[in-house]
């Protein structure tokens, strides 16, 4: 039986490279994570992999998808914390 030290978390993977992703998605299940398939209120935990040989440009690309995916974790947050005020 595989270890449950995940057990609980549900985590957001973001990784342009799908055999990447693939393997990410595999290990954090066989730890007992949950995959979320989009950013939302349910999501425990960002997994983000950045790519090991990038160019110049790519990096460029890629901190920009990281800011943005923090931009949308801190959307979700701040909706979160609208609805509970507004209980």
């Amino acid at each position: 039986m595989a270890q449950q030290a995940l057990a609980g978390v549900v985590a957001y993977v973001s990784c342009n490279y799908n055999e990447q992703r693939l393997a990410l998605v595999s290990r954090l299940k066989s730890l007992g994570a949950q995959i979320a398939s989009r950013l939302g209120k349910e999501v425990s935990h960002i997994v983000f992999s950045r790519g090991a040989k990038l160019n110049a440009d790519e990096r460029v690309q890629e901190d920009a998808e990281l800011r943005a995916l923090f931009d949308r974790a801190r959307k979700v947050r701040l909706s979160l914390r609208m609805r509970r005020v507004a209980l």
